[in-house]
């Protein structure tokens, strides 16, 4: 068998120089952020970079603690001026991909340190604020606590409806609602929190989010689609509404499963009305799922034939396999 010049020569430059061992992937993530600090060349560019680099070594293996990254970030952080530590803060892209560094790091208590040492009123740090709590929440939810990701919004939305009502946590809120969202039923979030989110949620109005209505059809203990149903039947709000989020695929089709949810409950608590609104709804607005003609094709069925006709069809997308299509 003949072996080509470049497979032979790959295969002798591998032998000669091997791939860095984790290890010295990890080492040499500590030593650019060392030098960089060295030279005064730690930019956030750079930071990110680094930290992100660095994650992706951590999810295959946790270094040993004295290669940790995290210990070294925070001790900088804390030894830095205010203008440092506030153009850190106010860099929403590099919050990001610290926070989920130094959770792996076992360092979630400094996290919460940071959160704390946020000044409070400063107009400057409320969007820094909201993003920090978002990305906690999302290390929350990451492991599967969604109950703790609720608790933390709703703590820090009554906070900021206190200190600053006209800005609301808009990232945050919109973490939860999509993740209830798709969890459904399954979420796991106690009744008085559950209530608390929806006292804390964000009209549509404000900003292009999951709205009230679509949470309380997911309530534990009382859930309905009236509030839905009054929302959805406001042309006005479902021109806007469609518009949004028609562009992104996933919430596109999480939100034709809560709307399908919608004509469910509103079968079982004895609303036929609701239920056919809110399947005649779907067919107009989710045609790239149930089909131009669905409308015509089982106009005359029954409504269980109907949502079931429909769930069918959803299901069959192979692009949405991830998603949770049986009833929740």
């Amino acid at each position: 068998m003949r072996v080509s010049a470049a497979l032979l020569l790959k295969h002798l430059l591998t032998r000669l120089h091997p791939p860095a061992p984790a290890t010295a992937r990890e080492s040499a993530r500590l030593l650019a952020f060392d030098r960089a600090l060295r030279t005064g060349t730690l930019t956030v560019a750079r930071l990110r970079s680094i930290a992100r680099h660095y994650l992706h070594q951590a999810k295959h293996r946790s270094p040993p603690a004295e290669e940790k990254l995290g210990h070294k970030l925070a001790a900088w952080l804390e030894a830095e001026d205010a203008a440092t530590k506030s153009s850190f803060f106010l860099a929403p892209d590099l919050v990001r991909e610290v926070v989920p560094l130094m959770y792996a790091d076992g360092l979630e208590s400094t996290v919460w340190a940071w959160l704390r040492s946020l000044p409070r009123q400063a107009a400057a740090f409320l969007h820094a604020q909201d993003t920090l709590v978002s990305e906690m929440m999302r290390m929350a939810i990451r492991r599967r606590a969604l109950d703790d990701a609720a608790a933390q919004y709703v703590a820090a939305a009554a906070y900021r409806a206190q200190s600053a009502p006209s800005e609301p946590l808009t990232s945050s809120y919109k973490r939860m609602s999509t993740a209830i969202l798709h969890k459904r039923h399954r979420h796991g979030i106690e009744p008085p929190t559950f209530d608390r989110i929806l006292d804390h949620a964000i009209p549509f109005a404000r900003d292009r989010v999951v709205t009230r209505g679509f949470l309380q059809l997911y309530h534990p203990a009382s859930p309905s689609a009236d509030s839905l149903y009054r929302e959805l039947d406001d042309d006005s709000f479902v021109a806007r509404w469609n518009a949004w989020h028609s562009k992104h695929q996933m919430l596109h089709a999480a939100l034709l499963l809560s709307v399908l949810d919608a004509a469910q409950l509103s079968l079982d608590q004895s609303k036929p009305k609701h239920a056919h609104f809110f399947l005649d709804l779907a067919d107009k607005h989710w045609p790239d799922y149930l089909g131009a003609s669905s409308v015509e094709r089982v106009a005359e069925a029954s409504i269980i034939s109907r949502l079931h006709h429909a769930r069918q069809l959803l299901a069959s997308h192979a692009s949405l396999a991830h998603l949770a299509l049986a009833p929740g």
